[in-house]
């Protein structure tokens, strides 16, 4: 019998061997909403289908250039092919009873009932773009839903990064933390970075990819251990890590790279052996006034009010105009 004939027998029991005991075999029936399969998203959904989840649908409109190489699961083979798909290829490759579903799509123009459709099936969405437009919506679809969501990105040059922990109901949202605490070293904070305001995206900067890999990691423990807590299974101690955090009130986690960056030596300095790769938990006080996660009367439909594509045949012609006005 093959190793491939082994692993379709008993689903997901090879795959999860080495994590027996720590994450729960009921991961199998959660899914995740992945808005974004660059560097951090590819490297996430790769930890995260080997960690054991059963469903997975990858929302991306970009292709695959050859300077995502470096940073990414793609291929050479997979130069010029819609990021989404492509990335669903090799994710199949690791275990082909997964449900892996590719949008290849901008999350604003997703079809409306695809995009509720795709929310609904989701226990958590990650949000890894360089889009704060679509960082923002998928806040705003994280709380209308009550969907917990982590917000992942890295800082210029990669010499930092962030999760930001959302659960709705539970801790403050992503725009709590972004107009807030995200801000409060000024103009000159080392982790603001330029928009490229042809298309309102991030700027794309170098960075290691060992860098970007260990932001990706740090998320993908974050999000099984949420994925875990979910399904509350008592013979796995996974759910533990993410549950003490948030019952200190712990919802963003920064991460520095590099020595003396940013807010790390003033964090660090009674500590001994400091250098780089570290990290920092904090709590983020909820904005009362919040239009994501604040009073009731905010909280519109962001899917239905959404100007993008209302099925997936029929495209809003003002959003068409708009977008062809930006390509001038």
């Amino acid at each position: 019998m093959t190793l491939a004939t082994a692993m379709t027998k008993s689903g997901f029991t090879a795959l999860r061997a080495r994590d027996a005991g720590l994450l729960p075999a009921a991961l199998s029936e959660t899914g995740v909403l992945l808005v974004g399969a660059g560097s951090v998203g590819s490297q996430m959904a790769d930890s995260l289908v080997r960690g054991g989840i059963g469903d997975l649908a990858v929302i991306d409109h970009d292709q695959v250039e050859p300077h995502n190489l470096s940073r990414t699961l793609y291929g050479t083979d997979d130069i010029g092919k819609a990021k989404a798909p492509a990335l669903a290829t090799i994710l199949r490759r690791i275990h082909k009873d997964i449900t892996i579903t590719s949008h290849p799509y901008a999350l604003q123009e997703m079809p409306r009932a695809i995009l509720q459709a795709a929310v609904n099936d989701a226990h958590l969405i990650v949000a890894a773009t360089d889009d704060p437009a679509a960082q923002r919506l998928v806040n705003r679809i994280s709380q209308h839903n009550k969907k917990p969501a982590l917000f992942v990105g890295l800082y210029r040059g990669a010499k930092g990064g962030e999760v930001v922990i959302s659960v709705p109901g539970l801790t403050p949202c992503f725009e709590c933390y972004a107009g807030a605490a995200r801000f409060t070293a000024g103009t000159n904070n080392p982790v603001a970075r330029e928009k490229d305001y042809g298309t309102q995206r991030l700027k794309a900067e170098p960075g290691l990819a060992s860098d970007i890999r260990l932001v990706s990691a740090a998320a993908v423990k974050i999000a099984l251990s949420l994925l875990a807590a979910h399904v509350r299974d008592p013979a796995s101690s996974g759910a533990e890590f993410i549950i003490k955090a948030l019952e200190a009130r712990h919802s963003v986690v920064l991460f520095g790279m590099e020595p003396d960056y940013w807010l790390f030596p003033q964090a660090m300095r009674d500590a001994a052996g400091q250098y780089a790769f570290q990290s920092v938990w904090l709590g983020v006080e909820r904005n009362p006034d919040c239009p994501a996660c604040g009073p009731d009367r905010y909280q519109d439909d962001p899917i239905a009010t959404m100007r993008g594509r209302v099925d997936a045949t029929a495209i809003n012609a003002e959003m068409e105009v708009e977008r062809c006005g930006s390509r001038i």
